[in-house]
């Protein structure tokens, strides 16, 4: 586990939050690593009725991968295998989860931000941008500015 993915149980709710607002919630090989283990432990709680996820602070859903971390960590062939193999694992991890998902947007929502919602639900809050995905469905959603 690392400390950017906060697993957080609230009731009948599996928080799975990305956290590293300091690069707007950028996904890191750490936090593709953790997701479904996250997964897998919301769906064998039997009080879990719903997974959320969120960015941590209001910046950000996910602003995409951590690109600072690129020249280390796809610097060659075999590096950009393993990247992409953790990335897809989490990705079918979500897509494949057998509880509902909600992806609360709140912010950016860019690159892998746009991934992680298309197999949930997603809500975004009053005065926001967001792009909605619904299970293979897709919609623009913008509310008014006031």
């Amino acid at each position: 586990m690392t400390e950017r993915i906060i697993a957080k149980k609230e009731g009948a709710v599996g928080w799975l939050v990305f956290n590293n607002p300091e690069r707007r919630n950028a996904v890191s090989v750490d936090m593709w690593e953790a997701i479904p283990g996250v997964l897998s432990g919301y769906e064998n709680d039997p009080e879990i009725r719903l997974i959320v996820l969120a960015g941590a602070g209001d910046k950000a859903f996910v602003s995409g991968a951590d690109i600072s971390q690129f020249e280390k960590q796809r610097s060659g062939p075999e590096a950009v295998q393993h990247y992409e193999e953790i990335a897809e694992a989490a990705q079918q991890r979500l897509q494949g989860c057998d509880k509902p998902v909600l992806a609360m947007i709140r912010g950016y929502c860019l690159g892998a931000g746009l991934t992680s919602p298309t197999s949930a639900t997603c809500a975004s809050p009053p005065r926001t941008r967001a792009s909605a995905f619904r299970r293979r469905r897709w919609a623009s959603a913008t509310a008014p500015r006031r």
